[in-house]
């Protein structure tokens, strides 16, 4: 009896975000630490990246239909997850999104919308995030007002 082959499957998330756009930036033109991190955010695979340099890429607008699903996967894990400055930084990336961006992907807008709702859940329990809460508040309430 012949084998029936499985069709060969490429995990997107090993590739980088120049091998996922076919895009090569190169070396940076420009010194500032930002432009540096993000080219060299660029080059690694998807999967290796920290949760914050997603916060970096999504807040710079690079790489969005492929880096926003993984911000995702973080967030449904910690709506607190801490990219670089503080609980939740990554979702506040995330919230910042040009609304006619979560209008073209199909459910973005409903997981946005129930990791939010979880953030609020958990900041809440945590003592001393009052400020935390009401700054994620504010740029919650513009996501859901398209801005």
């Amino acid at each position: 009896m012949k084998r029936k082959e499985k069709p060969h499957i490429v995990d997107h998330r090993t590739r980088s975000l120049e091998d996922l756009e076919n895009d090569r930036w190169g070396e940076p033109t420009f010194g500032s630490s930002v432009v540096q991190r993000v080219h060299a955010a660029r080059t690694k695979p998807i999967r290796d990246l920290t949760a914050g340099e997603l916060r970096l890429l999504i807040s710079q607008k690079v790489g969005l239909p492929y880096l926003v699903p993984l911000a995702l996967e973080k967030l449904d894990a910690d709506p607190l997850t801490w990219g670089s400055f503080y609980e939740g930084d990554l979702l506040a990336a995330v919230l910042a999104l040009p609304p006619e961006t979560v209008a073209r992907h199909s459910g973005w807008r409903e997981r946005i919308d129930q990791i939010a709702q979880r953030y609020f859940e958990e900041i809440n329990r945590l003592e001393g995030s009052a400020s935390l809460r009401d700054d994620m508040r504010s740029r919650y309430d513009r996501f859901k007002n398209g801005r």
